[in-house]
This record gives structure tokens, sequence and C-alpha cells, in this order.
């Protein structure tokens, strides 16, 4: 009986702590590990140790399809710019199972502002 009690305490413990060590901050670094298209990128957070990987989608960003020439040259765009470096991040909509909305800085340049004037 006091093993079966120990066990719901530890899950609830875990349950309790785990989503706290989430990123909570709406500014933070990151690494850009993958960049799917113009418009969506996933990050590696290194200084935590629980929820590490980060699904982001530029906010604002309206590009175009990645099978067509002009998708194909954003996507060139953005993976010159971001991948692989460690960038600011700036999150304007959090969402914990999805693609959360974020202004990103690279070299203190907004890829934001750059994609609005650059793909219109």
């Amino acid at each position: 009986m006091i093993k079966w009690i120990a066990v719901v305490c530890l899950m609830i413990s875990v349950c309790i702590v785990l989503p706290l060590q989430y990123q909570s901050e709406n500014n933070f670094s990151a690494r850009c590990v993958k960049v799917f298209d113009c418009k969506r990128i996933i990050v590696w957070i290194e200084n935590q140790w629980f929820c590490n990987r980060m699904k982001i989608r530029l906010d604002g960003i309206q590009c175009p399809n990645r099978t067509t020439i002009p998708g194909k040259q954003a996507h060139m765009y953005v993976k010159h710019r971001i991948y692989g470096k460690m960038i600011d991040i700036e999150i304007v909509k959090r969402r914990f199972w999805g693609w959360s909305d974020a202004i990103i800085y690279c070299n203190g340049v907004c890829l934001n502002s750059a994609m609005k004037t650059k793909w219109k």
C-alpha cells in the first residue's frame, strides 16, 4: 500500500514540476536546427534539460509555396540567414503543443521584417 502511495505522489510531482520547466520566458536565445520553409523552423534551447526543442513559426509571414521557384528562393534565404546559428526569439503567441508564433532576430537584424520587405 505504501508503494502505491509513493508512486502516486511521484506521478503527481512529475505532472506538476515538469511542465513548470518548460520555457516560460518570452525572450530567449536558441540555436536553429531545422528550416522547413520560409516561415517554420525548429530551435534547440541549450540551457534546458526538459522540452529543449521548440517549433517556431515566423509571425506575420506569408510566403510562397516551397515547391515554386520563389518559395525555394525564400527557403534558401531563411536557411542561409539562420540555420545553425544562435538566434534571439521573441514569442508573440505561445502554443505548447504546436507552432508558436515569434519574431526572430539574428545578428541584430529582424528576420520577420526582412522577409516582409523581400517577399510581399
